[in-house]
């Protein structure tokens, strides 16, 4: 969160710093970059505090494993991994 720190991953990775007063010089390749991400990041809807994401995750590589490696019917496989996620929602309450 250091001021010098949130310059450094703008001036190396192009990333916007979380702090206002860290915007340091973005390399003029690495500008398109840049403002794709503070523009991402404006319209972003961060995802809240989720306890059970773990289960979340796995049920999305499942899921993709299922359908896209295996073949396994889309709806029937997404309908079968939302209701393990409403299961572990449900626990963690």
């Amino acid at each position: 969160m250091s001021k010098e720190v949130q310059e450094k991953l703008v001036r190396h990775l192009a990333w916007p710093p979380v702090r206002s007063d860290a915007y340091g010089e973005v390399e003029e390749w690495k500008k398109p970059y840049f403002e794709a991400i503070s523009e991402a990041l404006e319209n972003a809807d961060p995802r809240g505090n989720v306890p059970y994401w773990p289960e979340v995750e796995r049920a999305i590589l499942d899921a993709y494993q299922d359908i896209v490696i295996d073949g396994q019917d889309v709806k029937s496989t997404l309908d079968r991994y939302a209701e393990q996620i409403e299961q572990a929602r449900q626990a963690a309450e």
